[in-house]
């Protein structure tokens, strides 16, 4: 009887082994057993997040009413906070440059809103200014260093006098959490308001441009992105003097003007560059708006421009 079990078992046990296969099966001829590589998604994004003032009056001239500084109440503050923190959110990119942020602790404010486990790293360009909005860099990624140019550089005006970029040439040096290295700069262009006739911000575009090209040829196999509000639109000699540049491509070039448009719901003011060696990589770009495009993203008056690459 023992025997007859045992063998009713082994025949059990073979008949397993003949219907379902066995996991140590050596894999068939041309099966390395080794899973292909999955792609590597990079987001960018760049956005006017709209006047971050903290609640702090640091203008000399007062703040409220006319004065260019508003008067900000806590509970307003931090209504704005969460609001940025909400469109970071949305937004979903691994690097968001993001302009007109008064001081670096306002920043840190919106990345401890977000959780510094999501956003670890922060870059800011502060330009000396108290009462003024800088621009800034957060990233899911480490930032492996920071680059700023403003007060290294004069620009030439048309009255013969010098300024300096309006805000900081800010980039940051990036490793991503899936490994991908890139280099991430921004600024914000000075507005037609102080500016109608478009000679600073032609003479910004210039050097933009030139400390652009600079890094790009010390870094030739290194992904770069450049991106803002920069105040004029795409047939702008401004924006020309950029989007015609032989080493970046304009990641919204052919889209309808209508998709484009990032203030208003008429005018394309904010834009995302990037090298043109990497234009395989590029899988998508996108402007990102309220239903109502006119109210701009979020609490902004702007919309936010967005990329998306694979590697």
């Amino acid at each position: 009887m023992r025997r007859l079990i045992s063998l009713l078992c082994l025949i059990a046990l073979t008949g397993c082994a003949c219907t379902h296969q066995d996991p140590e099966t050596p894999e068939s001829p041309g099966q390395t057993g080794t899973p292909e590589p999955q792609p590597k998604r990079v987001r960018i994004a760049t956005w006017n997040v709209h006047n971050l003032f903290d609640t702090v009056c640091d203008s000399e001239s007062g703040c409220g009413g006319s004065n260019y500084e508003p008067t900000v109440t806590q509970t307003y503050y931090q209504s704005k906070v969460s609001n940025v923190m909400k469109g970071i959110w949305t937004i979903d990119a691994d690097v968001v440059m993001l302009q007109e942020i008064e001081k670096e602790s306002c920043l840190v404010d919106v990345q401890n809103s977000l959780g510094t486990q999501y956003y670890p790293s922060l870059a800011f360009g502060e330009m000396g200014n108290p009462a003024g909005l800088d621009v800034a860099i957060l990233t899911r990624g480490e930032i492996q260093n920071v680059l700023t140019y403003r007060d290294q550089y004069w620009i030439d005006q048309p009255d013969g006098s010098q300024k300096r970029l309006a805000r900081e040439l800010l980039g940051a040096e990036i490793v991503l959490p899936n490994g991908v290295e890139l280099t991430a700069f921004t600024t914000h262009f000075v507005s037609k308001a102080t500016d109608p006739e478009g000679g600073r911000r032609l003479g910004e575009a210039k050097l933009t441009r030139q400390l652009l090209d600079e890094y790009i040829a010390a870094h030739p196999d290194r992904m770069v992105i450049f991106g803002g509000d920069l105040n004029d639109t795409p047939d702008s000699e401004q924006i020309l003097t950029l989007s015609s540049d032989p080493t970046l491509a304009n990641v919204t070039e052919g889209m309808p003007p209508e998709q484009i448009t990032t203030w208003n719901d008429s005018v394309t003011f904010d834009y995302l560059f990037y090298t043109k060696t990497h234009a395989e990589k590029l899988d998508k770009a996108e402007v990102i708006c309220d239903e109502n495009r006119a109210k701009g993203f979020s609490s902004s008056d702007h919309c936010a421009v967005k990329a998306t690459y694979y590697w």
